[in-house]
């Protein structure tokens, strides 16, 4: 049985976390990059009459959130390569971008009229009271921020009981005991000068 395998029940919850954060972290990409409102614009400002709709995203709206999901990804790459306090250090970062993706989302939810306006003097002069029907897509940003912020908590409190990257990634130490006879040659020396006394 080799021992550098996850084995147990530390292996199961250590593949669970990253698949969790995986697709958590697609849903946040995915989610943001939807419709989450649509505004009835004028063609021409302050006249009534002809208007045309602009559609508004999640990362048109709140852009600082939608960036959350890329960060989480990274952060899986992170749990992958570190062990002990940087494998917990790089769970608070993705339990932070979770947060952050859930937190963009309920400020949408709790205030959509405020954030559409500022979404749209960005591109427009917004006229007040300029009409816009929103869309349910922030859910979806909140169910994968929950995710990837579970996937955090779990990292941070149990991360230094999961498996690592075995040793072969690891630089071992330089020296002549660990070079071969043939990489001896090809740096000039002689594999048989340890052997004569």
């Amino acid at each position: 049985m080799d021992a550098s395998r996850p084995v147990g029940r530390p292996g199961r919850a250590y593949a669970a976390v990253l698949v969790l954060i995986a697709l958590g972290a697609v849903v946040v990409l995915w989610s943001y990059g939807m419709a989450w409102a649509v505004a009835r614009v004028p063609l021409v400002t302050g006249a009534d009459g002809a208007a045309h709709d602009l559609v508004l995203t999640g990362r048109d709206l709140v852009p600082w959130a939608a960036a959350m999901g890329w960060i989480a990804l990274a952060g899986l790459a992170g749990i992958v390569a570190t062990r002990s306090w940087g494998r917990q250090a790089v769970g608070v970062i993705v339990a932070a971008a979770g947060l952050a993706a859930v937190a963009g989302a309920l400020r949408f939810a709790v205030g959509s009229e405020s954030v559409v306006t500022a979404g749209l003097e960005a591109r427009i002069d917004p006229a007040a009271g300029v009409e816009f029907d929103s869309t349910l897509a922030w859910v979806l940003a909140v169910a994968g921020g929950l995710a990837v912020l579970v996937s955090g908590v779990a990292t941070l409190v149990r991360g230094r009981q999961w498996p690592v990257m075995g040793t072969k990634y690891e630089r071992g130490p330089a020296g002549p005991s660990t070079r071969s006879a043939w990489d001896l040659q090809d740096l000039g020396q002689d594999p048989t000068d340890d052997l004569v006394e």
